[in-house]
């Protein structure tokens, strides 16, 4: 039976503070937080149980309603999904807020009851279960996110038995202020994307950013996980460079930023819009242009020196509804398509 549905949805399992969702796109345009289990605190999941909990959303999808909170979502399609067979393929780690830096633009910012706190549970456990129960498939993807993942307790271990069981694609946010030997082996061994989040080209921008002065110490660890990469493979090391207002939404920081990116050995950034103040902007409809140039910048820059562009969250729904920006053939989010994308080299098409 085809109906509308995701891979969330049917095959997901998002690790938040203090519950489970279906997904972790709650802060994104067109994202839901359909939360599956409340009060959760890191115990062993009955997973018979857990599947039971998503039928309802399912079973709604499959009447033609879709969830208010699912409205929009780019990751909606129609399918035969195979909601019957119980697995996960799509699996977001994102139990804790804890972090090394504190970024302006963190959404604990407006959530003080999760503000930068050390309260997390561990996972291991839980994904070990899982592994042994045969309920993880390859295909999709597993995602770390939250605060800072490289400062947890069971952090390497966790990635390594992620490795070890030969998951096949991991993408890891990180601040790179603390460098992780996992992290080097997963690149290496071609399954680890790990983005790193600079937001700036300089030291001074970076620190009113963060609020902490390790600009050198992140460039530095940038480059170590550029030099692990296998250059067969395709780039797995990517700069990320969030767009803030009066911070570094010039081109001065940006060619500052791309170049530093460039001179490390990276050869792939990720881009996006501080989220509140770019929705401000879209219900004004009043984007001002001189952002709009730095945006032009960075994708001819960007093209320029052979450096793939990923787009997230609002910079891709700005590209997508921008009459006026260049015909680019740019990642369409989410994750699942930057394989398709770094296979095209992220070249220009034709009008």
């Amino acid at each position: 039976m085809k109906f509308n549905s995701c891979h969330w949805i049917t095959h997901g399992l998002n690790f938040e503070p203090a519950h489970i969702e279906m997904c972790c796109l709650r802060c994104h345009v067109g994202g839901g937080n359909l939360i599956v289990k409340h009060g959760y605190n890191g115990e062993i999941l009955d997973w018979e149980e857990f599947f039971k909990l998503k039928q309802p959303f399912i079973e709604e999808n499959k009447q033609g309603k879709i969830n208010p909170k699912c409205e929009g979502c780019f990751n909606l399609s129609k399918a035969d999904w195979k909601e019957e067979e119980h697995y996960f393929n799509y699996i977001h780690f994102n139990h804790w807020t804890h972090c090394n830096c504190n970024c302006i633009y963190c959404f604990t910012d407006h959530n003080k009851q999760f503000f930068n706190t050390s309260r997390y549970y561990n996972v291991l456990p839980v994904v070990k279960d899982m592994f042994e129960k045969k309920l993880f498939r390859p295909g999709g993807e597993i995602t770390f996110a939250g605060g800072e993942p490289t400062i947890l307790d069971e952090f390497e271990d966790l990635l390594n038995l992620l490795i070890e069981n030969k998951v096949p694609r991991i993408i890891i946010h990180t601040s790179g202020i603390k460098y992780s030997p996992a992290i080097a082996r997963g690149v290496n061994a071609g399954v680890v994307d790990v983005v790193v989040s600079l937001d700036a080209g300089s030291s001074e921008t970076f620190k009113k950013i963060k609020n902490v002065n390790a600009y050198k110490r992140v460039v530095r660890n940038v480059k170590k996980y550029a030099e692990a990469e296998d250059k067969k493979n395709l780039p797995l090391v990517a700069t990320k460079y969030i767009l803030m207002p009066k911070l570094n939404d010039n081109i001065e920081e940006a060619e500052k930023w791309l170049t530093m990116t460039y001179e490390s050995g990276v050869r792939s950034i990720v881009l996006d819009i501080e989220h509140e103040w770019f929705c401000l902007q879209r219900e004004k409809k009043a984007f001002p242009q001189y952002c709009r140039d730095v945006l032009y910048y960075i994708h001819e820059k960007a093209d320029s020196l052979g450096i793939q562009v990923t787009l997230y969250n609002s910079a891709r729904y700005f590209i997508n509804n921008e009459k006026d920006f260049p015909n680019y053939d740019f990642i369409p989010y989410h994750y699942e398509s930057l394989g398709k994308f770094k296979a095209k080299n992220a070249k220009k098409v034709s009008n």
